[in-house]
């Protein structure tokens, strides 16, 4: 009897894995209506979810962090659908010991939720004891409502009213300390549920929130975006007052640039003199900077303070990358 057992390597995406060939012969064998590959899949879905490892598309560590740096140090968490980052940072010396991000598969079928507890399981930095602990979310679904307009009750209508109500999940509302406004927004069940179990004294804050206290009052009409793999953050300030804050979905530069000339042709700005302040995945070279200089006179990256951060470890990469981590682990400490 041929004997098939052996190791085999697979890498679908970000996610690296070894599989043991005679379970999946196995699968073969019990699917026959099924080719290799969708026995393969079966495989990895039902019998070997553990099998994913997930390795940091960002991974920057300080050699100089200790035992007692980690005690003194605050962790903040940014969840979403497809991405988790996590920053330390010593509020007290202004020094940056680590950020990690991890991307999401979309491809199988596993939840962001199973996914984001095998990091949590793997990644030993995250089962470590810092200072404090904070959790943001940073999900789609969330409202800005005057104060005078808030009402706790109506919660859940006035996100079933916008959202929809076919996606099933917690509703949270907090205050925006800049301004007269709460946030209420909804998040998965079982993301909230399992960082719930991991960290205790976590405390949970939503992405615009913390965005809105860190960008503060703004005197002159800006246009912030963060930008992610596939989607931004827009946050517009016409003459000190908030007008929008917003997450859109791109895939093309293109699509990018018709988002921020709607905004303008809504609001009556005029591209030559508003001011676009960038952060997040976008570099000087690529496409999507280019794009928006087409349209565009005042694109400028968007650092790191360096009032916020006293240490050279974000040195060989460019700090507009980072900047949102870590304005907001500065703003909530």
């Amino acid at each position: 009897m041929i004997d098939f057992r052996f190791q085999i390597d697979f890498r679908f995406s970000d996610l690296t894995f070894t599989a043991d060939s005679s379970l999946i012969y196995s699968y073969v064998v019990g699917n026959l209506k099924y080719n290799l590959k969708s026995a393969i899949r079966i495989y990895l879905i039902i019998a070997a979810p553990n099998l994913f490892m997930h390795k940091p598309a960002f991974d920057i560590i300080s050699t100089e962090l200790t035992v007692d740096d980690r005690l003194n140090c605050h962790l903040l968490l940014q969840i979403s659908d497809r991405v988790f980052s996590w920053i330390m940072f010593d509020t007290i010396k202004r020094k940056l010991f680590g950020v990690r991000q991890y991307h999401f598969d979309q491809i199988h079928d596993i939840s962001a939720a199973k996914q984001l507890e095998e990091v949590l399981n793997n990644d030993t930095y995250l089962q470590e004891e810092t200072k404090e602990v904070v959790i943001v979310y940073n999900y789609c679904e969330s409202n800005l409502i005057p104060g005078n307009l808030f009402d706790i009750a109506m919660n859940k209508s006035v996100t079933d009213l916008v959202f929809g109500s076919v996606k099933k999940g917690l509703i949270f509302s907090e205050k925006v300390k800049t301004g007269e406004l709460y946030n209420v927004y909804r998040i998965p069940r079982d993301t909230h549920t399992l960082l719930q179990q991991r960290f205790v004294a976590g405390k949970y804050w939503h992405l615009y929130t913390l965005l809105l206290v860190a960008y503060g009052i703004e005197k002159e009409d800006v246009c912030r975006i963060i930008f992610y793999s596939d989607c931004m953050v827009v946050a517009l300030h016409i003459k000190g007052i908030l007008q929008l804050i917003q997450t859109w979905t791109y895939q093309t530069p293109e699509d990018v640039a018709y988002y921020l000339l709607l905004i303008c042709q809504q609001f009556k700005l005029n591209q030559e003199t508003l001011r676009i302040l960038i952060a997040g995945l976008i570099d000087e070279q690529s496409a999507l900077y280019s794009e928006l200089l087409k349209y565009f006179q005042l694109v400028i990256m968007e650092p790191i303070p360096t009032d916020q951060i006293a240490d050279d470890l974000l040195d060989t990469l460019p700090l507009h990358y980072f900047s949102p981590l870590v304005k907001m682990v500065t703003c909530v400490l």
